[in-house]
């Protein structure tokens, strides 16, 4: 009987760790401490919950939307992502499904911008 083999590396050892989550998860980590500083250098109020909420959300697709402008020179890395990270393409298509919706509306005078 053959021993079980040992994981010589953590990312072995977790089959589905992926670097596209970590990044995505340290990119929306970043962007709302990024915001918190902008608001604080602009003199508003640094943070709440839901902007907190929201700035995160919206730091979450900045890394699947750069794989997928990415996707032209590596197809492989797209596929990583695709196979990898469902939740976040899927959060990173819907943010933009809203977006464009809303900029199709607002062009429309059916809806004014927020701040």
């Amino acid at each position: 009987m053959e021993a079980a083999a040992v994981p010589s590396s953590l990312v072995e050892a977790l089959p589905h760790f992926s670097i596209i989550d970590s990044s995505t998860v340290l990119v929306a980590i970043f962007v709302v401490v990024f915001k918190m500083l902008v608001r604080w250098h602009r003199g508003e109020t640094i943070a709440s919950v839901q902007m907190c909420g929201v700035d995160f959300l919206n730091g979450t697709v900045v890394v699947p939307f750069f794989v997928m402008l990415l996707a032209v020179f590596y197809v492989d890395l797209y596929r990583e992502m695709v196979r990898s990270s469902t939740a976040f393409v899927s959060i990173a298509g819907g943010i933009g499904l809203f977006f464009v919706i809303g900029e199709m509306l607002r062009s429309q005078g059916k809806v004014t911008a927020t701040t």
